[in-house]
């Protein structure tokens, strides 16, 4: 049953989460820092996500 435990979906994601640089997430942030939309949605259209504003 270990063996099971540590080749499931949730034991790889866990492993994945844990090897995760922070410069790779689209938003770090910190409370009170300002938002830099136009730098979020470069980063977004240059990873392939569509932007639409409203």
């Amino acid at each position: 049953m270990e063996k099971l435990i540590q080749t499931s979906a949730e034991a790889k994601a866990i492993e994945r989460i844990k090897n995760i640089d922070e410069t790779e997430w689209i938003v770090v942030l910190e409370p009170g820092k300002k938002i830099n939309i136009d730098k979020i949605n470069e980063r977004a259209a240059y990873r392939g996500y569509n932007i639409l504003l409203s």
